[in-house]
């Protein structure tokens, strides 16, 4: 794991070896699961897997109609094909994105702001 960061085997065994890392370890690892990080995950998980159903569910005939076009409204949103306040207009929604970039010796270009659309993690890379 250690490698895919560009740490070397000996410099990872000397981090691992401070009691400051480990303790920080401990604390990163109580905070995801006090806050329910690791059972949002799980849940997006069984979420995923389910999509399978929820698509034989909705395209069904014999499922009631009220049962298949909630799972159509459910979704869409889960999409983020809702349209938002920012989209009233309708069409898909994207995951929107900040980008942050400072140039060394450069002023700081405050309250300037680019927004933009991802669709792919591939564009962004």
């Amino acid at each position: 794991m250690f490698e895919k960061y560009g740490v070397a085997l000996e410099e990872a065994k000397r981090l691992i070896d401070l009691p400051h890392f480990i303790q920080t370890i401990r604390v990163y690892k109580e905070e995801l699961v006090e806050k329910g990080v690791t059972f949002r995950l799980k849940a997006k998980i069984q979420a995923e897997d389910l999509l399978t159903h929820s698509y034989v569910l909705a395209t069904d005939p014999e499922v009631p109609a009220a049962v298949r076009a909630d799972l159509i409204k459910w979704t869409a949103k889960m999409a983020a094909l809702e349209p938002g306040e920012k989209d009233k207009g309708g069409g898909a929604a994207g995951a929107g994105f900040t980008l942050n970039i400072t140039f060394a010796g450069s002023p700081a270009l405050v309250g300037s702001t680019i927004e933009g659309q991802a669709t792919l993690v591939e564009e962004i890379k």
